[in-house]
């Protein structure tokens, strides 16, 4: 039994490169228009796109970054877990 988290890149520590003096973030784009996500293990589901964000411009609820959701209701991003039962 697995007793750790199963969500691969829970904390986003892994994504594309944010250069140093680059304060905007990283806009990602979505499935339909990208076909492999910069953020291993997620992808971003509907139209439009969502922002990669470091801690180090932005205030981000926990660890080094996070992403914006800046389309509203037409951005979303989701992960698949595989599981096995028992």
């Amino acid at each position: 039994m697995y007793a750790g988290n199963l969500v691969k890149n829970g904390g986003f520590e892994a994504g594309p490169h944010v250069f140093k003096n680059f304060s905007t973030g990283v806009l990602v784009l979505p499935l339909k228009q990208d076909k492999y996500s910069p953020i291993p293990g997620w992808m971003i589901q509907f139209a439009k796109p969502a922002k990669y964000i470091d801690s180090k411009h932005f205030l981000v609820p926990s660890g080094n970054a996070a992403i914006e959701l800046i389309g509203g209701r037409e951005t979303g991003i989701a992960q698949t877990v595989r599981t096995v039962p028992k």
